[in-house]
């Protein structure tokens, strides 16, 4: 009876630490958020795009269209004026997707690559076409794309279960180019264009 009655005090004094180690951890968490958002804030920086449509892939095809066939919508973001931004900083997405722009080394074949080659600074440019996944086996410097064969961008990467497929940009996609902070601990939006 004696040793039943000391069982409820040792559980609640558990239960306390255990309350107190999930408030500390939580606090601490957005207080370290908080500092990064005060240490690291976002660059400041005018980035323009321009959407085009129409050849995307010269002198070679893409999705079995020959250049003057090409009719591909693409965005070209231009670092107008403002902070350089470190290339492993930033990242492209197109409806939460990676995105790539496209270009050839082959007459057979279309590659894609991270549309951010170098830093941004001032004049600077880069150009999405494609977003979902490329194939690459990272043994080369060029991402290796299935690009080449008719159809691939028919199929919508989000229902289908390969897990190399992209598609080309549409009306309503969202293109969105994020910058992280060096602990990883904030993303920031620095420009959204929907596609028109």
């Amino acid at each position: 009876m004696n040793r039943s009655r000391g069982v409820a005090p040792v559980i609640g004094t558990i239960l306390v630490v255990a309350v107190v180690v999930v408030i500390a951890t939580i606090t601490g968490y957005y207080t370290l958020v908080t500092l990064d958002r005060l240490e690291n804030p976002p660059p400041q920086a005018v980035i323009n795009s321009v959407q085009d449509k129409g050849s995307v892939v010269s002198p070679s095809d893409f999705n079995d269209s020959e250049p003057n066939n090409q009719n591909n919508i693409s965005v070209t973001f231009t670092h107008a004026s403002g902070s350089m931004i470190a290339k492993d900083r930033l990242s492209v997405d197109v409806n939460g997707y990676d995105a790539y722009d496209v270009y050839s080394n082959k007459s057979w074949e279309t590659l894609g690559r991270n549309p951010i080659q170098s830093n941004l600074s001032a004049g600077n440019s880069f150009r999405v076409v494609v977003y979902g996944s490329v194939d690459t086996d990272g043994s080369e410097t060029e991402t290796p794309s299935h690009f080449h064969n008719t159809g691939t961008l028919d199929e919508d990467v989000r229902t289908s279960n390969q897990n190399e497929m992209a598609n080309e940009l549409s009306t309503g996609d969202v293109v969105r180019i994020r910058w992280t902070s060096p602990s990883g601990l904030n993303s920031y939006i620095l420009e959204e264009v929907t596609i028109e």
